[in-house]
């Protein structure tokens, strides 16, 4: 499991481009692991090749093995060609060869990633969890295809105590805030008493441990 990355971002700017922003996304719904969702993706799509051709884990058709199978196609010499085509061509063309060095370079974490998406009056608001970091190359690039909506991030990571306040204007970075998280220490005598109801709904259930 990854260590997570949360962000909450504010999106502000002129209505019809807010409006523009999110309608297009809408009009781009990915399908993901858990059903179709709004993805970073819907906005900066990955190329067709990185899916079709595997070639983070098996870059010119390193480790393929004849006779075997690949997405329920027999591994041939042709296929294994075409795997050194497409591993050319995404160097040349995109920069990147394989999924994993492209969603670094064009969303700066490892996956692409669904939005809670909350629609408000004057503005837009998102959380994205995502891997290992948060997406900043993405809030970038956004921030640069609307160069009028602003990007205003709150960002905190797994095993770190601090949170961070970030902005983007027209793919322009700044971190507005930064500060770490306070812990309260919990009260003992409501963890006793915590403690004490568990036992006695721990007690109160018959042979099957439901309650009665």
């Amino acid at each position: 499991m990854p260590n997570w990355a949360y962000s909450d971002a504010t999106v502000t700017g002129p209505k019809e481009s807010l409006k523009k922003m999110l309608d297009y996304g809408k009009d781009h719904i990915r399908h993901f692991s858990d059903g179709d969702a709004i993805t970073l993706g819907s906005w900066i799509p990955r190329p067709e090749t990185y899916d079709k051709y595997d070639t983070t884990n098996y870059p010119n058709g390193e480790k393929l093995v004849i006779g075997e199978k690949y997405n329920d196609e027999t591994i041939t010499e042709e296929l294994i060609e075409r795997f050194k085509q497409a591993t050319k061509e995404q160097r040349e063309k995109y920069g990147a060869v394989g999924w994993y060095e492209w969603n670094c370079k064009n969303y700066g974490c490892k996956w692409d990633c669904p939005l809670c998406i909350v629609e408000k009056e004057d503005s837009i608001e998102f959380s994205i969890q995502s891997p290992w970091g948060i997406p900043d190359v993405w809030y970038k690039r956004m921030s640069e295809m609307y160069p009028d909506l602003v990007f205003t991030v709150k960002a905190d990571f797994e095993l770190d105590d601090q949170w961070y306040v970030l902005e983007w204007r027209n793919g322009v970075f700044t971190q507005l805030d930064t500060g770490y998280f306070e812990y309260v220490e919990a009260d003992e005598a409501e963890i006793e008493k915590a403690e004490k109801t568990v036992r006695e709904a721990l007690n109160n259930t018959d042979d099957d441990g439901l309650p009665f």
